[in-house]
């Protein structure tokens, strides 16, 4: 392995690859809505892109395994549906607001998912790493938002629903991937 591949598979090599490749398709995303005022299209077109490359690269479809046919059923009743509306609001959002907005959004999106998930009843482990962590993102928040924050009101309301499409995708795939009752097979694809 190369001195570049190690660095690239490492924590921090992973950490930055995600970073520039998310600020990269923000951007591009932004850009895009700007010449062509089509979000949902857009969102179609880069679904139907990754869908054909992980079917034509035969390393990556070899490497897809979801379990029995059942198990396949079950995930695709319901996690690309609530994974479109979450890109699908996404993209609408970064429509009718700024990207420092929805970065803002999307970092203070915890606290109040937090708060809510208490509020349900649901299990949440708070320990002082997790307060820490959302300090930070709260200070960051307040920082980033002195200068280069504008969004309308519709803008807040797409940034809501992804919060709650993000929010039910986490929490769905975490059910979804719990076995059916005759259990995963150990062969993909195996009906």
């Amino acid at each position: 392995m190369s001195a570049w591949q190690e660095w690239l598979t490492s924590r921090s090599g992973s950490v930055a690859f995600y970073m520039f490749s998310s600020a990269g398709m923000m951007i591009f995303n932004k850009l895009t809505l700007q010449a062509v005022h089509l979000p949902i299209a857009l969102v179609v077109i880069q679904m139907s892109f990754t869908a054909l490359v992980l079917l034509g690269v035969p390393s990556m479809r070899a490497s897809i395994q979801y379990g029995t046919w059942r198990d396949a059923i079950r995930w695709a009743r319901v996690i690309p549906p609530l994974f479109a509306v979450m890109l699908a609001s996404s993209m609408i959002a970064l429509r009718h607001a700024s990207m420092g907005a929805v970065v803002v959004f999307r970092n203070i999106a915890p606290i109040p998912t937090l708060a809510v998930e208490a509020l349900v009843g649901e299990h949440v482990q708070v320990d002082l790493p997790t307060v820490l962590s959302l300090l930070a993102a709260l200070g960051g928040v307040v920082l980033y938002s002195r200068h280069d924050i504008e969004f309308s009101p519709k803008g807040a309301l797409w940034m809501l629903l992804n919060m709650a499409a993000a929010r039910g995708t986490c929490e769905k795939k975490s059910r979804v991937r719990t076995p059916s009752r005759g259990g995963s097979s150990a062969k993909r694809g195996e009906p």
